[in-house]
């Protein structure tokens, strides 16, 4: 509530892992343009030590109230199978341009809560969005030997149904209502450039 404030500012930690398993295949639609599409499914771990105003999540608290403690999150999940789309166009024997989008996945995290409030371990799922990208790149095969590369890329963490501004962790079986840890979540946007250098056809490269 706006006038509850934290009487103990404390440090917070979150540790979060995210990683992916994905199946796809391209095709030439043309000699100069070619598609490309892929499945993937998202698994996460997170683990959060988090200060709060605990006693928030109670039936009937009262604002003005505060019960600040310690709430640790350890949950984790594998979420629902989203397709990401490419394509690849070949304007020049030297250039390649591509352009990437990547739908959202909804990951589904299961596992345990703790609070200073409960001795016991509560049951807990929360929601996790792997969000909206898209990106696009062009690159140029200098010679035999050289490769450059540049890449822009935006993420949408901070959209509105699928970012992660908020996240909302329930219990179950424990009376409480649900517990809500604003992340804060943003879009980003970045920029990349690489190179290649193959020092020996098709045997090793830098």
């Amino acid at each position: 509530p706006p006038n509850c404030t934290n009487p103990e500012p404390q440090n917070l930690d979150v540790t979060f892992f995210v990683g992916e398993f994905a199946a796809g295949f391209s095709f030439h639609v043309h000699e100069k343009f070619q598609l490309g599409v892929a499945l993937r499914v998202p698994w996460s771990k997170q683990i959060a030590d988090l200060w709060q105003n605990s006693a928030a999540a109670f039936p009937g608290y009262q604002t003005g109230n505060p019960g600040y403690g310690r709430v640790t999150n350890d949950i984790g999940g594998v979420g629902f199978p989203s397709p990401r789309f490419g394509f690849t166009i070949k304007p020049h024997r030297k250039v390649r341009i591509s352009a990437m989008y990547r739908m959202y996945s909804k990951i589904k995290l299961t596992g345990t809560t703790r609070t200073d409030i409960l001795p016991q371990a509560l049951d807990a799922e929360a929601d996790w969005f792997i969000p909206h990208a898209v990106a696009f790149g062009v690159s140029y095969q200098a010679n035999s030997h050289l490769l450059l590369a540049f890449e822009a890329r935006a993420q949408f963490h901070g959209a509105d149904k699928t970012g992660n501004k908020n996240q909302t962790v329930t219990t179950e079986g424990s009376g409480l209502d649900p517990i809500v840890v604003p992340f804060g979540w943003q879009n980003t946007w970045s920029a990349k450039i690489g190179f290649e250098y193959r020092f020996k056809k098709e045997f090793l490269a830098l």
